[in-house]
């Protein structure tokens, strides 16, 4: 046996290259080395041949697909998911968020909350994941410390907010930075890049103008990702302006404090006017798309298609607790549909998002978003081994061949397969207790 072959899983392959661009091997071989990365994809049989001495690790019926990457979540709100139904965005936080997240103060209760977060996503096929903190030191420490016992990639940060907010939340703002440098120095690119800290302003609704331009200078000075709210709700824009009378938009306020870049993630902002899709696309600002979150809170729809037709870097976000499922799969499909509501009332009948864009956006487009696409969102040769075996045997039938890649994606949306196992870095992380018949994350 030669201990420095590679490990070569056999499988029906897709792996996206471009919005609509992907290959698809129906009977494929994913290549990973010793040390978790990948020196192939393709067809098996040319795997096989190039790697005589791979241990073959047939997964048939199954399908591989890339490692799912979700760009906006709030771990603290996980416990949340389903309160509040009809609720629109700012009544909910007051009334079952902000209470939720007090519960955070509690180090036994965030550990434990954290721990089950990230097994959940991991149970999901989320492979990498932009998370939202609890606002507080010991609760965010913690947090890292489980994503680091889970296997998970991560980009967190501490929520931090100086407004607007139950004051058991808040932190000044010089506080704010202190602890989220503290956090930095401790987890920032620990384990090769697995856990990344991100600067985390909640919104400009509860971030004074110097907590802003503290938190721009912070993320600046460190190199560091940003991530934010933008023109989520209605009623959250009008309140905005009050806050802010004598910025152009939502979209300046950001601008004005430097918070608006490339290294900045903007949940949401569905109702940008053309100037601040202008300013969004003059600033390659990374934009995550929640539409469960959009839809579950009655927030709006987002023109997705016409965002990613203007060339907009798109990343799909679960938003728990706005959207009910740690799920990219369901943001995939939920993108989709939502993109045919879209088109039902407007005049622009073409702005459809189709399967292979979705899978785009859940996997490279997200990375993207996380600058992270020369390590993950496909099976390029030298990138980490980041995927996800969904099980083909509920996709498989009479109407539906591995012949036919178009029915065999829509079917791997539509009916959301078992994920039976996950694996980061060629380790595996996840899998399903198929012998009892639920989930069991790997120790």
């Amino acid at each position: 046996m030669n201990f420095f072959a590679p490990t070569l899983y056999r499988a029906t392959i897709f792996n996206p290259i471009a919005p609509n661009e992907g290959e698809y091997f129906p009977d494929g071989g994913l290549a990973v080395e010793r040390d978790g990365s990948i020196s192939f994809c393709g067809r098996y049989q040319e795997a096989h041949v190039r790697y005589a001495d791979a241990v073959t690790v047939d997964l048939r019926p199954h399908i591989i697909t890339p490692g799912l990457v979700d760009t906006h979540a709030h771990l603290p709100q996980y416990d949340a998911i389903g309160l509040g139904s009809g609720e629109e965005l700012l009544t909910w936080l007051e009334r079952r968020i902000f209470p939720v997240e007090e519960l955070f103060m509690s180090e036994e209760y965030a550990y434990a909350a954290a721990v089950r977060f990230f097994r959940k996503a991991l149970s999901c096929g989320t492979t990498s994941m932009a998370v939202y903190s609890a606002p507080f030191y010991s609760a965010t420490r913690l947090a890292f410390k489980a994503a680091a016992e889970t296997g998970i990639k991560v980009w967190m940060g501490k929520t931090m907010m100086d407004t607007n907010a139950p004051a058991a939340l808040l932190k000044p703002a010089m506080a704010n930075i202190r602890l989220s440098e503290s956090l930095m120095k401790e987890w920032h690119e620990k384990d090769s890049g697995r856990l990344n800290y991100i600067v985390t302003p909640r919104f400009a609704g509860s971030c004074s103008p110097t907590l802003l331009r503290n938190a721009a200078d912070f993320a600046s000075q460190n190199g560091l990702l940003v991530q934010t709210h933008l023109s989520e709700n209605k009623k959250e824009l009008a309140f905005i302006a009050s806050l802010f009378p004598n910025e152009i938009d939502y979209t300046g306020v950001y601008e004005s404090y430097g918070l608006l870049g490339r290294n900045t993630i903007a949940a949401h902002c569905i109702y940008l006017s053309p100037r601040e899709l202008r300013a969004i696309l003059d600033t390659s600002c990374g934009v995550a798309h929640c539409p469960t979150s959009n839809r579950y809170l009655r927030s709006g729809i987002m023109p997705l298609n016409k965002y990613l037709q203007s060339g907009m870097r798109v990343g799909l976000g679960s938003d728990v607790a706005g959207g009910y499922s740690l799920s990219v799969m369901n943001e995939a499909r939920e993108a989709m549909e939502q993109s045919k509501t879209y088109s039902m009332y407007t005049s622009e009948s073409d702005d459809i998002i189709h399967a292979g864009e979705a899978l785009y956006l859940a996997t490279l487009g997200g990375a993207d978003i996380l600058h992270s696409v020369g390590t993950t969102g496909n099976f390029i040769a030298g990138k980490d081994a980041d995927f996800v075996v969904h099980d083909g045997a509920e996709i498989f039938n009479a109407t539906t061949t591995v012949e036919q890649p178009e029915n065999v994606l829509a079917r791997l949306f539509y009916t959301q397969p078992t994920v039976l196992a996950t694996y980061i870095r060629g380790k595996k992380v996840y899998e399903l207790d198929t012998l009892n018949g639920d989930v069991r994350p790997l120790p």
